[in-house]
């Protein structure tokens, strides 16, 4: 097997909120693309916060994508110089108000690898504790939402949480506490 070979890119859509880049590639069959569009997603950081009494902290808020109020472990970009696990202690404590001093990589993973370029770094965050004030986006409106694993786990299995990083997190998280 090999990969593709780019042989140009350029721009096709800039745009503070979404980005586009038009690829000309070439298949290792010889046969050449020249219309291959990524969305340049950047990277993301998602963590897994649980409390010292063992319950995990969620965010309830609306996704324009989905027109829909979504429940997931809080998230967001990383900046552009800014290492994963500084996004990660960030976005915690901005979108929940809670902080963690013990914070470990669980697994780096891709948003979309056939049309996205970019990845989600998850962090599980233990001994989470509320000491801090939400700072939130203009575009964010987020309640907090604080449940034990069998609540977690009865609203994956209820669709109530339908985020693939979130339930990957979840189960990556739990995995990680029983070793």
């Amino acid at each position: 097997m090999q990969k593709w070979k780019t042989i140009s890119s350029k721009m096709a859509f800039d745009h503070k909120w979404f980005k586009l880049r038009q690829d000309k590639v070439e298949l290792p069959n010889g046969k050449i693309l020249g219309e291959y569009f990524l969305w340049l997603k950047g990277y993301v950081a998602l963590i897994v916060p649980i409390t010292e009494d063992g319950k995990f902290v969620l965010v309830r808020q609306y996704k324009h994508g989905a027109d829909e109020i979504i429940v997931e472990f809080p998230a967001g970009f990383v900046d552009k110089n800014e290492a994963p696990e500084k996004a990660a202690q960030r976005e915690l404590q901005e979108e929940t108000g809670y902080s963690s001093d013990s914070l470990q990589l669980l697994s780096t993973t891709f948003a979309d690898p056939t049309k996205a370029i970019g990845k989600i770094y998850i962090y599980l965050a233990k001994n989470a504790v509320q000491n801090k004030v939400i700072k939130l986006d203009e575009t964010e409106d987020i309640e907090v939402l604080v449940k034990s694993e069998k609540e977690v786990l009865e609203m994956i299995t209820k669709g109530e949480i339908c985020v693939n990083d979130s339930i990957a997190g979840f189960f990556l998280a739990l995995e990680a506490l029983r070793k």
